[in-house]
């Protein structure tokens, strides 16, 4: 009976593992989770979408992604993990179902022979086989053996009623330790999906940087083949004649030229070097003049597109590219507000924006610290 009783501990401990396998949330919030990750993946595509002219932006969506996926990577294994604990459970359950089934047909065969026997000896009861001993030590040794088979027939009899419980056990646990698993290979199976959609969008996200770069290299490059014509313009145009104005810079008296937020700042991007600030607008808004000055470019520029050059009579002039229209004639007098021209995508160009310069006799300044 002790190997009976450790039987139904092990499998009482076995249940209460399957119980502890059970998933932390009930499967309508999985599901709300799975609805939950469907929404942040299309927000985050709408996002990238929005952003591809945006390096910071592009990069942080990437690492988001990367969190994400780590994160859904994490809940993949730890599902096959549960999986792999509880097939290792459902396993040993069987092996030991299989075991009980073998001693229960034992303690069945032993408990039909002892039948027999006590059939073959006849209608006589025990006392009287005792009681027909021929001699004293034949009295004392038929009564230690008739108790001895008493003790022995009840011991099987209760070993075999601890087998029949702990078998029921043992397949009450199985059954739930099987149902168990088909919820969680379930579950694996969805992780797997969702790994797979976010390394997906992953690699859509990479793809879609890669084009935008090699897109944002070639405007680079345009504009950098620009730079010489640039500074000609402002050397031979600008109201100092040409001469190099030595006063102070004053970061004063600059306004923006359009509302919108900066897509891509200046300084070094992927192998170039971005001279101006790139401002988001939509085709055919209105830009306006930093500062009040002279125009002394209106025209085409090349990988600039149309654009507008103010000279601000202190070293100082500004630049405005890549414009749908240009209101504005060379020679022409503006005050800060001015509309000079209209957004656009003209040159060489990722998309419709505002491409904006500060400039200090020729030499490109960033824009930022001199804006409100």
């Amino acid at each position: 009976m002790g190997r009976t009783t450790k039987g139904i501990r092990a499998l009482a401990t076995a249940a209460i593992v399957v119980a502890g396998l059970a998933p932390a949330t009930p499967a309508n919030a999985y599901h709300l989770e799975k609805a939950r990750l469907s929404q942040e993946l299309k927000e985050t595509k709408s996002r990238l979408d929005a952003a591809l002219e945006n390096e910071d932006e592009m990069a942080k969506i990437v690492r988001e992604i990367d969190a994400k996926l780590r994160i859904q990577q994490q809940k993949l294994n730890a599902a096959h993990a549960e999986v792999a604990q509880i097939e290792h459970q459902i396993a040993s359950t069987e092996s030991r179902l299989q075991q009980l089934a073998a001693d229960e047909q034992m303690r069945r065969d032993t408990v039909n022979d002892r039948a027999a026997a006590i059939y073959m000896l006849g209608p006589m009861n025990t006392m009287s086989a005792v009681a027909s001993a021929p001699s004293i030590d034949a009295f004392v040794s038929r009564a230690q053996a008739v108790n001895f088979i008493s003790s022995y027939d009840q011991q099987n009899l209760e070993d075999l009623a601890g087998i029949r419980y702990e078998t029921k056990l043992g397949r009450i646990t199985l059954k739930e330790a099987r149902a168990q698993a088909r919820q969680i290979r379930a579950r694996v199976a969805q992780r797997v999906s969702e790994v797979a959609a976010w390394r997906a969008a992953k690699q859509e996200a990479l793809d879609r940087i890669e084009g935008s770069v090699d897109k944002y290299r070639s405007m680079i490059r345009a504009l950098e083949a620009e730079q010489q014509r640039i500074a000609d313009i402002i050397s031979g145009r600008g109201t100092y004649g040409g001469s190099v104005y030595t006063g102070a810079a004053s970061a004063l008296g600059f306004a923006w030229p359009i509302n919108g937020y900066i897509t891509s700042p200046y300084g070094p991007r992927w192998g170039g070097f971005h001279t101006g600030m790139d401002i988001d607008c939509d085709t055919g808004e209105r830009i306006g003049a930093s500062r009040g000055g002279t125009v002394i470019a209106s025209e085409w520029g090349g990988g600039y597109g149309y654009m507008v050059i103010i000279d601000h009579g202190d070293g100082f002039s500004t630049l405005y590219a890549h414009n749908s229209r240009l209101l504005v004639s060379r020679g022409q007098s503006v005050a800060r507000g001015s509309v000079v021209a209209l957004c656009g995508s003209t040159g060489n160009s990722t998309g419709d924006h505002s491409h904006f310069e500060i400039r200090y006799n020729g030499s490109h300044r960033n824009p930022r610290p001199y804006l409100p």
